[in-house]
């Protein structure tokens, strides 16, 4: 499920090397060049207003920049194109923002919505850059019709120019699919479909999840994938071939681990998943991304330490990241400590893990890691137990490319 207290993390890929020299332009107000990391912060208020920041950080040369842009949503998705420009997805408030990645000046916003699906009801969650201006956005608050939108940067002022239909469930009451995650393979785009409705404050998932194929010569959906997990949400290509991926699935976040969810390897050009991997019940967590470094080393997220709170429901109190060996389908130890919320977990250009940690509510918990950002050498051992600390909750980043 979507949440702005614990959203799914956007899937990160693993690519070992270093950046090509670029030109170190003469107005950089953040960072440029080797291992050049934005990471935005969220901090929210008691009554669940709040406010974004972008910040930047460069392991290469021990520079954090704090509190460049304090004018985003506290809930965000990020983006860093080969041409330098930071796309930022506002969450809360339905918009895409691109700026120039030297200046970090907003160059054009775009509405992620229309008059007949307003983009302060869409909820986009992820973004796919097409190459040609077009920008394939994920909105889980609309219905069907309105699943996904594609924006265009020769028209900021439009909103969505085009919907793309994603059919909700048989099973789904709300008709909405609540579309998630994007990745782009060959000429398909894949959208993990969660299908739950709510219920009171409770999400109620209606089956196993699916993964909606795009035919991009069309913008149409052509076929599902049927997942054996509940509530796809992180999703990572396993190697070389873009079809053969690994998706997380998470099922429901208050409730124990149960076997309804865990990692599954899918072959995208065949629509088949083979089903688990590892259930969460053997990875003693509920999962909800993951990030691949190589035929033996992911790092997936999860969530665990089950606790009875005041209404007598279960929740999961803690999150972590684990090191594990896809080929084996076993854990290879605890990458991180345990920690009151977990952002994200991604895999940078220079080879380092990076984990955006916080606490509920800002407050510091016993027994549990400090917020900010940990990084560290992405080879499976645990990483350092001191951050870098941002101000506030780390909660989206991006790496700027070669």
């Amino acid at each position: 499920m979507l949440t702005r207290i614990s959203h799914l993390v956007l899937a990160a890929a693993a690519v070992a090397g270093c950046h090509s020299a670029k030109p170190v332009p003469a107005d950089v107000r953040g960072c440029w060049g080797d291992g050049c990391a934005i990471v935005t912060t969220s901090h929210y208020n008691p009554d669940f207003t709040g406010v974004g920041t972008i910040n930047a950080v460069q392991m290469s040369l021990n520079k954090v920049v704090k509190g460049i842009d304090s004018s985003v949503d506290p809930d965000t998705a990020l983006d860093i194109s080969a041409d330098d420009k930071l796309y930022v997805l506002n969450r809360g408030n339905g918009s895409l923002r691109r700026y120039d990645l030297a200046k970090l000046a907003v160059e054009l916003e775009i509405a992620t919505g229309t008059a007949d699906a307003p983009n302060t009801l869409s909820f986009p969650f992820a973004m796919w850059r097409k190459g040609d201006g077009k920008i394939y956005v994920t909105l889980a608050g609309n219905d069907a019709a309105h699943a996904v939108g594609v924006l265009d940067e020769a028209q900021p002022n439009a909103g969505v120019v085009k919907y793309i239909e994603v059919p909700a469930a048989a099973t789904d009451s709300d008709g909405r699919p609540e579309a998630a995650q994007l990745y782009a393979c060959q000429n398909h785009l894949y959208v993990t479909v969660q299908d739950y409705t709510i219920v009171g404050r409770d999400a109620v998932y209606n089956g196993a999840g699916r993964i909606a194929v795009i035919d991009l010569a069309q913008d149409k959906v052509t076929g599902f994938i049927a997942l054996s997990g509940r509530n796809p949400a992180g999703l990572a290509a396993e190697g070389s071939d873009c079809n053969k991926v690994l998706v997380v699935t998470s099922s429901k976040l208050t409730s124990e681990p149960d076997g309804t969810a865990g990692v599954e390897r899918v072959d995208l050009a065949a629509r088949t998943s083979s089903g688990f991997i590892a259930t969460d019940s053997a990875l003693a967590g509920r999962p909800y991304d993951i990030a691949v470094v190589s035929s033996t080393l992911a790092y997936i997220p999860v969530y665990f330490d089950p606790q009875t709170g005041l209404d007598g429901k279960v929740y999961l109190g803690s999150a972590k990241v684990l090191a594990w060996n896809p080929s084996t389908g076993s854990a290879i130890g605890d990458a991180t400590g345990k920690a009151g919320s977990l952002s994200f977990a991604k895999v940078g250009l220079d080879h380092k893990l990076y984990v955006g940690i916080g606490t509920f509510g800002g407050m510091a918990e016993p027994g549990k890691l400090a917020q900010g950002l940990y990084v560290g050498p992405a080879d499976g051992t645990p990483l350092p137990t001191t951050p870098i600390d941002l101000g506030d909750t780390p909660s989206a980043i991006a790496f700027q490319q070669p």
